[in-house]
């Protein structure tokens, strides 16, 4: 892990989610993160959701529970700390993209993460490439290339989503439906091969999972 996840490594080595240890120490804050612009309408959808629950008198929705919602509470190049993040309740990661660095770091502070099914992933990555053409670079085919080997025989189709692309039908994946063909590689991913995390499928699967779960 030293060398292939080295930032992971350091964060193991100096930080550590508080709530494990010491539950008095973790505070009410849910921490949700995406990335700036792109899923800003999600986070809108999100603090739409947490109103009309509030307003509905849901206990755990009720204060002191805090979301903290990165797109929509804080200002261009805010960064939360890991000392922040040492104390939060726990992250919610909204992926925009099949590998992040962020994720095993966050992984090895220990604190509890709750994820989008991967369900979930492949229908916001097929809206987010289709409307913006960014994120998700992992399959994103302004990327796309290939070398020619036997190694190419093993996969069923390209990782390249070409969604609204000039030619796109005389690509390998033509035949293939675009959310399959991003769960065949997501699935591979860290999100889903790391355990331990909680899931959710819907708006308000997030804010049960992030806020009413012991």
């Amino acid at each position: 892990i030293d060398y292939v996840r080295a930032s992971a490594f350091h964060v193991a080595r100096r930080f550590h989610w508080r709530g494990r240890e010491r539950p008095e120490m973790v505070g009410n804050e849910v921490y949700v993160f995406g990335v700036s612009g792109v899923s800003k309408d999600l986070s809108v959808t999100i603090a739409r959701f947490l109103r009309r629950g509030r307003q509905l008198g849901i206990p755990f929705l009720l204060e002191p529970a805090s979301f903290v919602l990165k797109d929509l509470y804080q200002s261009p190049g805010h960064f939360a700390s890991w000392q922040f993040l040492e104390e939060v309740r726990c992250v919610v990661l909204l992926p925009w993209d099949l590998q992040l660095t962020l994720f095993p770091e966050l992984y090895a502070l220990g604190v509890p993460l709750v994820l989008p099914t991967d369900e979930f992933v492949a229908s916001y990555a097929v809206q987010v490439l289709h409307s913006t053409r960014k994120m998700f670079w992992g399959v994103n085919s302004v990327f796309a290339g290939r070398i020619a080997g036997e190694w190419q025989r093993a996969f069923p189709f390209e990782p390249w989503m070409r969604i609204g692309e000039d030619g796109a039908e005389d690509s390998t994946s033509a035949a293939v439906e675009p959310r399959s063909q991003l769960l065949h590689w997501y699935q591979a991913s860290d999100f889903e091969r790391f355990g331990h995390t909680l899931r959710f499928a819907s708006i308000a699967g997030l804010l049960q999972a992030s806020a009413a779960t012991p």
